[in-house]
């Protein structure tokens, strides 16, 4: 089975729901909302952060969830700024820009020499469009980095009554079967996979990209919410260190003592720069004093953000523990 997972971006709320429901009928929604349908062999899920911009996390969250984005424009404002820094630091291979050909070229102006520069670009001229961007879609094939290292954030959980506890991922890693014991974090609880389901159907295997719902064997609600890492090859820590590439645009550097917040998969935690300074446009150490434990891969990219100012984007890097 071939999964697609496209994120949908941009600055015009309907019309990137537009984009986002001709990829399947409206499935789960919280601060986030996905789009699911399978046609033969191919599963597609649309992610929409509809809650951006009033929570920048929801940006970043579609952007780890997706394999690439399409960006839907309308007009050329500050609040897409944010989103074209975000994706740029992402380094996505693939991507889309669906605009108007004049919104076209005012954006290869902004776009040039980031890694939006060879998204390709398509002319929104109505909503027949959309189906052309579609059926382009549908096309695409994706080279997964598989690291043979199963592993997956959980996006949301709940309790089914006679079923138990039952989370909802996308597998970004290695393939994972049913009864195989995988390690929750930050918890550090073992647990054992009873069920597979993909797109309500079971299944006794999952590969990286498809979008799972596990049941999983002796845990609590409470012991998987949002940003929980599944994986026997994670590490948790309340303090770690970041190689954080600062944006050019910032107005000010990142400062020792200062509170920021990162988001790391799945999870918008707050933290202390305990150590490191770093300017605008500087790549560098620093060591993070997190809130609470926060479960990561080692090497995993990550986005730093200050929610106080008007640019929430601070910049990006590789997070790694300690030790």
């Amino acid at each position: 089975m071939k999964s697609l997972n496209i994120g949908i971006f941009g600055n015009n709320l309907e019309l990137m729901q537009k984009v986002a429901k001709a990829f399947g009928k409206e499935g789960t929604k919280s601060d986030i909302t996905l789009y699911n349908t399978k046609s033969g062999e191919l599963v597609t899920t649309a992610i929409l952060p509809h809650s951006y911009p009033e929570k920048i996390q929801t940006l970043f969250y579609t952007i780890y969830l997706c394999d690439f984005p399409v960006l839907v424009v309308d007009e050329i404002n500050n609040e897409l700024g944010e989103v074209l820094l975000s994706l740029d630091a992402a380094k996505f291979e693939k991507g889309f820009i669906f605009a108007k050909d004049y919104v076209i070229e005012q954006l290869n102006e902004l776009i040039k020499g980031t890694s939006l520069e060879n998204y390709e670009k398509f002319n929104y001229v109505d909503d027949t469009s959309i189906n052309e961007l579609r059926l382009k879609i549908f096309e695409m094939s994706i080279e997964r980095k598989d690291e043979g290292k199963p592993y997956m954030f959980v996006d949301h959980s709940f309790v089914v009554k006679g079923v138990g506890t039952v989370v909802l991922s996308i597998l970004k890693g290695g393939s994972i079967k049913v009864y195989d014991k995988l390690l929750v974090l930050p918890v550090e609880k073992e647990t054992t996979i009873k069920s597979i389901q993909k797109h309500d159907e079971n299944y006794k295997e999952a590969f990286p990209g498809d979008r799972v719902g596990l049941n999983l064997k002796d845990l609590r609600i409470d012991d998987v919410p949002r940003g929980a890492l599944l994986s026997n090859f994670g590490r948790k820590a309340k303090k770690a260190r970041i190689k954080l590439n600062a944006s050019k645009f910032l107005k000010e550097s990142v400062k020792e003592g200062q509170i920021l917040s990162v988001v790391v998969g799945m999870n918008y935690v707050t933290f202390k720069v305990e150590v490191g300074d770093v300017h605008p446009a500087e790549e560098k150490w620093i060591v993070c004093d997190f809130e609470k434990p926060v479960a990561f891969m080692e090497g995993m990219t990550v986005f730093v953000v200050n929610p106080n100012k008007k640019m929430r984007f601070v910049g990006f890097g590789e997070i790694q523990d300690l030790d």
